[in-house]
């Protein structure tokens, strides 16, 4: 007896221990299992509260139901920035292997993956990476034990692309009327600074300390006699 299934490799640790992609759900149609529960308790270890379908949360996860080939992938706002690519085959990511059996396949099976990408990991580790790119692949065999039963293998590669959420703020131009309406407003304001000093007589104030200053100066000089009015005062 032959049975399909397909195995992943998933990266589902950094290489330094921290969560990458939490496996939460594995969901299969057109079998005679609606779920795929690996061996290892590898799905949800933690035993996360799972959001319902129409909660918000479920943007956060992973969702491979579109196929195998194409990756899922965030909006961008970062660019011109370094990426970093985590593959289970080039030792930057701790990988884990399980299989789902498609047992009593109709004509067409589904798989579906449901992950959580650990936000914490990111954010720790590759803030100031523009773009983290995770490879996983899966393989769909034939397992038997009839050695005249051969099937080739395929296999399909699982690329997700994350982008940092982080915007990074771009200097704004200043539009010339603001700049116009800025210098105008000045020199208004400027303008009723010298009015409200003049009408309360700042400017007056300083003529008349000059002129009082002279006065005293000429009040102080006294001019001295002559010889000849002297000697008149005398007799």
């Amino acid at each position: 007896m032959a049975t399909l299934a397909v195995v992943f490799d998933w990266p589902y640790e950094v290489s330094n221990g921290k969560w990458l992609l939490y496996l939460t759900e594995i969901v299969t149609k057109g079998t005679a299992e609606s779920h795929c529960v690996p061996k290892g308790d590898i799905v949800n270890p933690l035993n996360l509260a799972l959001p319902s379908r129409g909660s918000s949360r479920r943007r956060r996860e992973v969702d491979l139901s579109q196929g195998l080939e194409s990756g899922s992938t965030l909006p961008m706002s970062k660019t011109g920035k370094a990426t970093v690519s985590l593959d289970c085959f080039q030792n930057t990511t701790s990988c884990i292997t399980f299989s789902c059996p498609l047992l009593n396949m109709t004509n067409k099976a589904t798989v579906i993956v449901r992950a959580r990408v650990w936000n914490s990991t990111l954010l720790e580790d590759y803030s100031e990476v523009g773009r983290v790119t995770v490879k996983a692949k899966a393989t769909l065999k034939l397992v038997t034990k009839k050695p005249t039963i051969e099937m080739t293998e395929t296999t399909h590669p699982i690329i997700l692309e994350v982008d940092s959420e982080i915007l990074e703020e771009a200097p704004q131009d200043i539009a010339l009327w603001i700049i116009i309406v800025a210098v105008v407003a000045g020199i208004l304001l400027l303008g009723l600074i010298i009015l409200l000093l003049w009408k309360c007589g700042f400017f007056k104030r300083a003529s008349r300390r000059e002129m009082y200053e002279a006065k005293g100066q000429k009040a102080e000089m006294k001019i001295q006699p002559s010889e000849t009015e002297r000697l008149t005062e005398d007799y």
